[in-house]
């Protein structure tokens, strides 16, 4: 700067008005650090603005850095003060004074200034002349002149007057700014800075201002964000209002789970653990969001851990954390601005890096967690830093000594769900059906949130429960949600396929070349059959499975080492892409849901020999928690219910399977099959007169307390082989032996009123016909039958009580209501 004798290269970057300093007019900040301390006076002579100005620069001594300075401006200079410039830098260069004037100039000052300070004041002392000033301003027309260059459309006059008022503002009201602020202020006044890296520092900065604009905006843009192309190509991105309002964790200590934003912003360094398909990763892009949307939060630096592995960096620095951040966000040309802008923040402890997915680093994730150990310490103390992991690999994580907390299942996934639906019915369905869609789906998945809660709680799961269900034609929906999600499973694997074809699957952490979607689903098959016979197998014993079925000389016939490579790849396919078989952080192998090992006993029961699917449900049957599995394995391959009646012969449940199986659309029948249902059915009401005991049937695992609650034996008498009987759509020509099956069963009358009842009920469903007038008079004998009371609690002593009252349903009636609906 010309006057201040100030190195090439060096620029004003902060201004402060009326400061606490001994100089207190104006400090100027430079952009290697130094500082002037500025005296402004509007006319400088001998007098008092001299005398002032030379107090304030002697207080001012103890504080100067190196290179700062002590600066006298004015508009006008009187007297020997009209030389002191060029005093002092003869004086500077060790040169002697030329003239008079300019010795009685210096002397005006070394008369005036202690010994002890006079030569470093000497040294560091500038003049500014700054004629016209306060008046009529011509040498504002050099100055739009000059800004012209930097500003568009020709704007240099209105730029001056948005920086003189600017300044005016701040000098009032004692503020200071930056030129950012500077940039900012003409940004506001409509003045278009124009961005240009290799420009003057103010174009430098809009360039820097453009690309951090982009970086937020882009951060910004996925609040909410959902994606569904997991089973929908055709679904745009789902947006959520207020997601990161919903993220909650859970803290040793506390009772109930308590909102990731408030304690964030309270301890601002945190590690999240959480299991696949949890929302990490989307916890952790809601705060880049939020951050990224608030001027007064810490600017977020979201980093993705394996990515950045990926790399195969030598060591982990904050400048590859910036970089990684940076890369994909702005154009290559706004990376180094960007970056730059990045570690600045982090300096001064107003950013906050988010590290997601050291557990996905695996075996290099304790070397991780060490090189993010010494990134830390280094860390200005204010600086924020989150790091997201699986709980395999926490005690990695443990030696970071950040706060652990677990992300919470979300309070209520309804919303989200609800919003799937809707986005699909938009997407798909004819306005005038959407109604009628939403309805029917909206019921399935509120009776989703009794049988499959556990899975409404987990976001990635909750979401493909909801698309499933808004694939599946209406018809298939009661066929139950177990083929719906084997649909699913299947799906998944066809859909990384497809991705992995179009090059769209995540780079950092690339697919074993050789892995394809039959590996993938036989390994669905192999991890399911074991822990449908193992609870919580070790995940060591997981792999052996797996890569002991893709050496199998009759399926994959891989060699070891190939098969033991694929076998971890298929186990992190189930166990992080799909989230659905999960190694916890024990290092066992979970299932997310019970039904996911119910499919994969299903999917393994198709492709099995005759005799061994007859030995599997033999021993099934016995068991109620089976029963899934056993319904799936018969909707999947007409095999099942074939192997079913053979083992009806010998066991009654089988052939009451088949025909529960039948009345609820899970198979179809056909005629002569049908016969021998009926038939089966028939030995079972004989069976039953003749005392055949029933097959007691339960959990496989009988819960401690009440385990009568669980018990479903069946009633020993013949009731429910005719029940099965009247429930099922018989053609015309079966009708009569399904009469003569109720005939032979010796049934009192009301239990005769209801069976008549439930075939005419099911054989006008069947026919699409109404029933006749005598059927409609013996429907409502039927429906006025005597309920039984309600049972209370009677006291019987001071301690007892009792349970008087009540009773069970007659049976059948129950079925008969459902029937009218």
């Amino acid at each position: 700067m010309s006057g201040l004798d100030v190195p090439a290269g060096v620029w004003p970057v902060r201004l402060d008005f009326e400061t606490s300093d001994p100089t207190d007019d104006i400090r100027v900040i430079f952009s290697d650090g130094r500082r002037a301390y500025v005296s402004a006076k509007r006319k400088i002579d001998r007098g008092r603005p001299l005398e002032e100005t030379l107090t304030g620069w002697v207080g001012q001594v103890p504080t100067l850095g190196p290179d700062d300075l002590l600066v006298i401006a004015g508009e006008e200079l009187v007297g020997p003060v009209k030389n002191l410039d060029r005093a002092l830098r003869r004086h500077r260069a060790g040169l002697r004074m030329e003239t008079g004037d300019e010795s009685r100039a210096l002397t005006l000052l070394t008369d005036r200034l202690p010994s002890r300070v006079r030569g470093l004041i000497l040294d560091r002392a500038r003049v500014l002349h700054l004629p016209g000033s306060t008046g009529p301003a011509p040498h504002r027309d050099l100055l739009a002149a000059l800004m012209d260059l930097v500003v568009a459309d020709a704007q240099g006059h209105r730029a001056v007057s948005a920086l003189a008022d600017f300044f005016h503002r701040q000098a009032g009201e004692a503020l200071g700014s930056s030129a950012e602020d500077w940039v900012a202020a003409l940004t506001a006044s409509g003045v278009t800075v124009i961005p240009d890296q290799g420009g003057p520092v103010a174009m430098r900065l809009a360039s820097r201002r453009n690309a951090v604009d982009a970086y937020r905006s882009r951060l910004t843009a996925e609040a909410g964000r959902i994606d569904l192309s997991l089973l929908a190509d055709d679904l745009p991105p789902l947006a959520v209002d207020d997601l990161v309002g919903g993220l909650r964790i859970d803290m040793e200590g506390e009772r109930t789970s308590l909102p990731l934003l408030r304690r964030l912003r309270r301890w601002r360094r945190m590690l999240i653990v959480g299991q696949p398909g949890s929302g990490k990763s989307v916890a952790v892009r809601e705060i880049a969001a939020h951050c990224a949307s608030h001027a007064d939060a810490p600017i977020p630096i979201p980093v993705s851990l394996p990515r950045l592995l990926k790399g195969q960096p030598g060591r982990l620095t904050i400048d590859g954390l910036v970089d990684d951040a940076v890369a994909g966000t702005v154009p290559d040309t706004d990376r180094a601005p960007l970056a730059a802008y990045l570690k600045e923040e982090i300096g001064r402890g107003c950013a906050l890096v988010l590290c997601d997915g050291l557990d996905e680093c695996e075996a290099r994730a304790p070397w991780v967690a060490q090189q993010l150990e010494e990134i830390l310490t280094s860390l200005h103390p204010s600086c924020g830093f989150v790091v997201t992991t699986r709980a395999n690999a926490q005690e990695a994580a443990a030696r970071l000594g950040l706060p652990r907390v677990e992300l919470a299942p979300p309070q209520d996934l309804g919303p989200t769900v609800d919003s799937v639906l809707v986005a699909c019915a938009e997407a798909r369905i004819p306005e005038p059906d959407r109604a009628a869609f939403l309805a029917t789906r909206r019921a399935w998945i509120e009776d989703a949130k009794e049988e499959h809660a556990h899975l409404l709680a987990v976001p990635l799961l909750a979401t493909l429960l909801a698309l499933v269900c808004a694939n599946a034609p209406d018809a298939d929906l009661p066929k139950g949600r177990a083929a719906l999600l084997h649909r699913a499973v299947e799906q998944s694997v066809h859909r990384w396929e497809q991705e992995r074809l179009r090059g769209t699957l995540a780079p950092a952490r690339p697919w074993a070349p050789t892995l394809t979607t039959g590996m993938l689903l036989d390994g669905f098959v192999t991890l399911g059959r074991l822990l449908d016979g193992e609870a919580t197998p070790p995940a060591g014993r997981a792999l052996e499975s797996l890569t002991g079925m893709l050496m199998d000389p009759l399926r994959w016939a891989m060699p070891p080492a190939a098969a033991s490579e694929v076998a971890e790849h298929v186990l992190r396919f189930w166990d992080e892409h799909v989230a659905v078989f999960v190694v916890n952080s024990a290092g066992e192998l979970t299932a997310r849901s019970k039904v996911f090992t119910e499919i994969a006993t299903a999917m393994w029961a198709r492709s099995c020999g005759a005799e061994e699917l007859r030995d599997w449900l033999h021993h099934a049957l016995a068991h109620t928690d089976s029963d899934g599995a056993i319904a799936l394995a018969a909707g999947l391959d007409p095999r099942t219910t074939k192997a079913l009646l053979d083992v009806g012969e010998t066991r009654r449940e089988a052939t009451l399977m088949v025909a529960d199986l039948a009345a609820r659309g899970v198979v179809t029948l056909s005629d002569n099959v049908m016969e021998r249902v009926l038939g089966q059915l028939t030995d079972g009401v004989l069976g039953a007169l003749a005392g055949e005991p029933a097959l007691p049937r339960g959990p496989s695992k009988p819960p401690k307390f009440f385990p009568a609650l669980w018990d479903r034996t069946r009633n020993t008498g013949p009731w429910p082989f005719v029940e099965a009987a009247c429930l099922l759509a018989l053609p015309s020509a079966s009708r009569r032996q399904r009469a003569d099956l109720v005939g032979l069963s010796k049934l009192d009358g009301t239990a005769e009123s209801i069976a008549q009842t439930l075939c005419a009920l099911t054989d006008a469903r069947t026919d699409a016909s109404p029933l006749s007038r005598a059927e409609i008079n013996a429907l409502r004998e039927v429906l006025v039958l005597p309920l039984p009371q309600d049972p209370e609690m009677v006291q019987k002593g001071r301690r007892r009580w009792k349970m008087v009252g009540g009773g069970s349903l007659t049976p059948g009636l129950a079925q008969v209501a459902l029937g009218t609906v």
